[in-house]
Formats: C-alpha cells, sequence, structure tokens
C-alpha cells in the first residue's frame, strides 16, 4: 500500500515547529517568521471553496503551535501566533458549516 503524501502546509508546519526540540529565546522570533505565510495561505483556502480542508490545516497548526509553547523558551511570539490563529480556525469553521454554539464548545475545549 502506498503512504499518502502529507499537505505541503502540513509539511511546512512540521519542518518549522520542529517537534521534540526545545527553542532558545532567541531562535522563537526566526521560527515564528519562517511561519508567517502559512495562516495567510490556509485562510486563502477558505475563500477557494476549500474550507474543511482551512480547518483541519488550522487545527493541526494550532496543535503544533500549542505543543511548541512548551518548548520555547520565550513563548511570547508563539503566543501571538496562535491568538492570529484561533481567529483564522473560527472562520474556517464558520465556512465550513458548524454552527457558532458547536464552534464555540469547541473552542472552549481548547483551553
Amino acid at each position: 500500500m502506498s503512504k499518502r503524501a502529507e499537505d505541503p502546509p502540513v509539511s511546512e508546519i512540521r519542518i518549522a515547529l520542529m517537534p521534540g526540540r526545545f527553542v532558545r529565546w532567541n531562535e522563537v522570533a526566526g521560527m515564528v517568521s519562517d511561519l508567517d505565510g502559512v495562516p495567510q495561505r490556509v485562510e486563502a483556502l477558505v475563500r477557494a471553496g476549500e474550507a474543511k480542508r482551512a480547518l483541519q490545516l488550522h487545527e493541526i497548526f494550532l496543535s503544533g503551535v500549542h505543543a511548541k509553547i512548551e518548548e520555547a523558551d520565550d513563548e511570547c511570539g508563539l503566543a501571538n501566533l496562535f491568538r492570529r490563529l484561533i481567529c483564522g480556525w473560527i472562520e474556517a469553521r464558520q465556512a465550513a458549516g458548524p454552527g457558532a454554539k458547536e464552534t464555540v464548545t469547541q473552542l472552549l475545549k481548547l483551553f
């Protein structure tokens, strides 16, 4: 059975976040900068009618950033990125169809 190719934004997120590697305070800004374009590309998927794919990518990205906050010496830049991603996640959920009540319930589960 052939292995399915990883979605390019997922590869970019994984490579930039370096799961399992501690990031020193002087490396956080560079890592966040490397990821800056990903949210815009994911948000463009919503406008292109791919809201469900965008939603999945936002959830992967949020999960990765949340985990990386624990592996970083300076989490401010990552926390700002996380907040930005939450906004994109909400927009993707709205476009994908889940109602507001379900979105709020899901959001509260994150915290």
